[in-house]
């Protein structure tokens, strides 16, 4: 049988969660993500932890690594402490090779005046939910299309050939 893993992830996103299967990673650039539980190999939860200045919750971004292709569902444990509200229009992006991005097709919301009852008849803690959109051995997963210091470093030396182009720093 499949374990079940649980790793709670330090407020600076170091650590992993593992089943005897499947691997979930939030070390790396722009990785994020608090209190990750593998269910199973088709069911991971995470909580949104807070900006590392002030205490908005929103991004998430984490690697997801199994021996076999998965397409999990996974699901938001503290979406009533984000920082935005509106998760009827949110479709979070998957990617199987950390470039080409994808946009989750299958979510659901059940807002919080329905979500005692649905959790009830589902047997399921109700909340935000959304599923994979491809299957592969490895997933990476995130609220948007992310965009690194390494990329923008990139765009900003593609840049700097141009004479008509000076680069600047603004402010830090």
């Amino acid at each position: 049988g499949r374990g079940i893993g649980v790793c709670i992830l330090s407020c600076l996103g170091l650590g992993c969660s593992t089943s005897d299967s499947v691997k979930v990673s939030v070390d790396f650039e722009g990785g994020a993500a608090d209190q990750v539980t593998v269910a199973s190999d088709n069911d991971i939860r995470f909580s949104l932890r807070p900006d590392l200045v002030g205490n908005e919750r929103l991004w998430f971004q984490f690697r997801v690594s199994a021996p076999e292709p998965v397409r999990p569902w996974f699901t938001i444990e503290n979406d009533g402490q984000a920082h935005q509200t509106n998760w009827e229009v949110v479709h979070p992006v998957v990617s199987a090779d950390g470039s080409n991005w994808v946009r989750a097709t299958e979510v659901s919301y059940d807002p919080p005046l329905l979500s005692r009852i649905v959790g009830r008849i589902l047997g399921r803690k109700p909340g935000f939910r959304f599923r994979s959109p491809v299957a592969s051995n490895e997933l990476w997963v995130a609220y948007f299309y992310p965009y690194s210091d390494r990329e923008l470093q990139r765009f900003l030396g593609s840049l700097q050939s141009d004479p008509r182009v000076r680069l600047s720093e603004f402010g830090r």
